[in-house]
């Protein structure tokens, strides 16, 4: 007798060992092993590898029972019972003659394709294993039996190599999904390699792929038509382009949608419906908002139809701090497709803004002064939702819904140095709605954007939008929303070296704030006064200021109100000359920042440090901490922060004799001013002009208007990378920044920084860490290195780094 009937396979098996493995040591536990994933994740390729490796170790042979090709239920234990030769016989019912057959029989029994008669599948399962001592089944389905002794294992994606930054190529050609579409798309196009040049692309394939292999697979077939770079580019149309498989395959293996509508066929109304508004998601959904977004009048049923589309492998769970779903992409754009031909699409996305809309509201850091890290982190976990829920806000009767929302998201996109992404969205959603009457939504946006505008030193913009705000706020008699706006144009009025103002508004808003008992906006006003007292010289009426905000925020827990107070304390402590008491202050404030993630509140800090170790005459450390306050500042565009730290770099080279640079670096920072239109502090500015004149007098002339007039010249850009180069000090050779570019292949200094990190050995986290920034931002600094110098790894970096002695 024949052991086994497994067919040969035709093309290699790739990858798959842990998986492998793991599915042989569970067949040793268990006697029904239940593949399970979505269709196409390599299930049945899986199950017949592992049945081909164990074919020695059952006596009775490995029998494959193809289930794919039946429509009826009641055919499969016939089906079964015809691969064996087996037929009923007068009155004994076939359910008993199975029975008898495999009573004593040590087989494996893969039963393959199960999805579409899973209750005849598990009748005839359970009836087997209760009779037959000796039997082991190995199943596949797109769902669980959910039968007494079974074992399920998920079947997941191929693995995917990190796409920022990819890792070296004899390390990305190691990953099974890009194995996978290599080896495939060779079939198609001998000469097709992995390179420096592709890699990039292919990487790309197989992540908006999902890892999954029958989706990588029809597109690498697409190779023998097209290029690498048109395949990727044709993947927003998924469903039209990856349609070549066998033409011996069973059909919905043939197109990637007609392996998607085997499964959508199988499901219930309320599954179907479920899961096409299911996709008006993005980046993944709580129970909640699926309760909200998608229950209308059966809001009760959904969790149980959740449950049922993850069993299904349609949903996925991904375990964080809280239960997440998510739809893997190709889904997505299946349902999308489903909910567009529907009739409730626009419906389904008005449910999806509202119930964002009410979250971010809820979640609103500044109507709560405890949890904001949690807030934080929630609304971090929804930011593509969010954003999919302003685009839709922009369509016509939804602008007062889009204001609430933007208005809403202000704060969270300062504290998350997102400034440019805020300011562009809050303008649209003003556009959209300017045809309104004056609500506090408006009036809400106009302030919020006023203040992210004022972040990155667009004065004009900010004072425009905090007047239109006051104006909203003032009609509508809502006097914390008046002190928010007075506030920003006080800010204003600051930098631009007007002070009586910004007192005037500041007193205003703290009677504003005391008249409706705002704790926070009232800690706010006495802050705002003690920033103008300091800046005017007034150390003592600061410090009383300061400490009367530290103490109501101190009551209330607001984090990144008690760090401002902090820094404000810090600079009082460092102008009495008290630089112990003004590191401890500091670093507190910095510690505080940086559990919030406020970007421009950690930029002010590491500012702050490096100026107490400038005092400490430390300048190896100032001018460390000066480049990681610059790098942060930078990252968000605040340039009035980045020009404080050119003149505090300015100060640095001073001190080692380098005047030229100096006066250039000064300059520099002039010109930065100039531009925006904002002063030094009075406070500061005889120092400032004390060293000017000094540099004016140990240079000639010529010399100085030389490198003030090159400073002056220079783009903001260029001035950072200029001031923070390290010049050849035996030579003391100028170092323009078109020199800097020839001798560094164009790196930044932060670029360069972030290559002696990684010649140190260290890892993306460890950087950030090092380096106060987020590790998005080390990916991208460490992918322009790579493409700067055309390298293809992190250890050619280092070596570069070697070779340059940057190390």
């Amino acid at each position: 007798m024949i052991s086994t009937n497994l067919p040969l396979q035709l093309t290699s098996f790739i990858g798959r060992e842990r998986e492998i493995a793991e599915v042989e040591r569970l067949l040793g536990t268990t006697r029904l092993l239940m593949l399970v994933g979505s269709g196409g994740c390599g299930k049945t390729r899986l199950a017949l590898q592992v049945a081909a490796v164990l074919r020695d170790e059952f006596p009775d042979g490995v029998w494959l029972v193809d289930l794919a090709p039946l429509a009826d239920p009641s055919l499969v234990p016939q089906t079964v019972a015809s691969m064996f030769g087996l037929r009923e016989s007068g009155e004994t019912l076939l359910a008993n003659i199975l029975q008898s057959f495999f009573h004593a029989k040590n087989m494996l029994l893969v039963l393959d394709n199960c999805e579409h008669l899973i209750q005849a599948c598990a009748e005839l399962c359970e009836t087997l294993l209760r009779a037959c001592p000796d039997l082991k089944i190995l199943a596949t389905s797109r769902e669980a039996l959910n039968i007494a002794g079974e074992t399920s294992f998920r079947v997941p994606s191929l693995a995917l190599p990190d796409p920022q930054p990819l890792p070296p190529l004899e390390i990305l050609s190691q990953y099974e999904a890009l194995r996978l579409f290599l080896s495939r798309a060779n079939a198609a196009r001998s000469d097709l390699q992995l390179t420096s040049a592709n890699a990039q692309l292919v990487a790309q394939i197989c992540q908006r792929l999902d890892g999954m292999p029958l989706a990588i697979e029809l597109a690498a077939a697409r190779a023998n038509a097209l290029s690498i770079e048109e395949i990727a580019a044709r993947l927003d149309d998924r469903f039209r382009l990856l349609t070549s498989g066998s033409r011996t395959a069973l059909p919905r293996y043939q197109t990637l949608r007609a392996s998607i509508d085997w499964s959508y066929d199988l499901l219930s109304d309320a599954e179907r419906v479920v899961l096409r508004r299911l996709a008006v998601f993005a980046g993944g959904f709580t129970l909640e908002a699926v309760e909200s977004v998608c229950g209308e009048q059966h809001k009760d049923e959904i969790l149980d139809v959740l449950s049922r589309l993850v069993q299904k492998s349609l949903v996925v769970v991904k375990l964080d701090d809280k239960l997440r779903y998510r739809l893997l992409e190709t889904i997505r754009q299946y349902v999308r497709e489903k909910l567009a031909e529907s009739a409730d699409e626009d419906a389904v996305r008005d449910c999806h803004l509202n119930y964002f809309m009410n979250f971010a509201e809820a979640v609103d850091p500044r109507h709560h002064s405890r949890g904001q890290v949690q807030m934080l982190e929630r609304l971090d976990s929804e930011l593509d939702n969010l954003r999919v829920a302003l685009d839709w806000s922009l369509g016509e009767g939804r602008a007062e819904k889009g204001l609430r929302l933007a208005a809403a998201l202000t704060w969270f996109w300062d504290t998350r140095g997102n400034l440019s992404e805020g300011r562009e969205r809050i303008s649209s959603v003003l556009v959209q709605s300017q045809h309104l009457e004056r609500t506090a939504a408006r009036g809400k946006a106009f302030s919020g954007g006023a203040m992210l505008a004022y972040r990155q030193s667009d004065y004009l913009v900010a004072r425009t939008w905090a007047n239109q705000a006051l104006e909203v706020f003032r009609e509508l008699g809502e006097k914390r929303g008046i002190a928010e706006a007075q506030s920003v144009l006080g800010y204003i009025a600051e930098e631009e070296g007007d002070y009586d103002t910004p007192a005037s508004l500041y007193k205003e808003t703290l009677a504003l704030s005391r008249d409706v008992d705002d704790e926070r906006g009232i800690a706010l006003a006495l802050q705002n006064l003690g920033w103008v007292a300091l800046r005017l010289g007034q150390s003592g009426i600061a410090s009383s200021r300061f400490e009367e905000s530290l103490a109501i925020d101190r009551r209330v827990g607001d984090k990144d109100s008690i760090a401002f107070d902090l820094s404000g304390l810090a600079e009082v402590a460092i102008r009495q000359g008290k630089l112990d008491v003004a590191s401890r202050l500091i670093e507190e404030s910095l510690a505080l920042r940086r559990e919030i993630g406020w970007t421009w509140g950690i930029g002010v800090s590491l500012g702050t440090w490096a100026w107490i170790a400038m005092h400490q005459r430390d300048w190896d450390t100032a001018l460390e901490r000066l480049r990681a306050s610059i790098g942060v500042r930078k990252e968000i565009g605040d340039k009035g922060g980045i020009a404080w730290c050119l003149e505090r770099l300015a100060e640095v080279v001073m001190e080692n004799n380098e005047l030229a640079r100096a006066a250039i670096i000064f300059g520099a920072a002039s010109g930065l001013r100039a531009s925006m239109g904002s002063m030094i502090d009075p406070v500061d500015q005889p120092d400032h002009d004390r060293r000017l004149t000094m540099l004016h007098g140990k240079l000639s002339e010529e010399n100085y208007s030389a490198a003030w007039n090159e400073g002056r010249a220079m783009t903001m850009e260029q001035a950072i990378e200029f001031a923070l180069a390290e010049p050849d000090r035996e030579k003391r050779e100028k170092a323009s920044p078109q020199t800097m570019k020839e001798k560094f292949g164009g790196l930044t200094p932060r670029e360069r920084e972030v290559a002696v990190l990684i010649a140190q050995g260290k890892s993306n986290p460890e950087i950030a860490e090092q380096l106060v920034v987020s590790e998005r931002t080390v990916t991208t600094h460490v992918s322009n290195i790579l493409s700067k110098l055309e390298f293809t790894s992190r250890t050619q970096i280092a070596s570069w780094a070697t070779a340059k002695r940057l190390t």
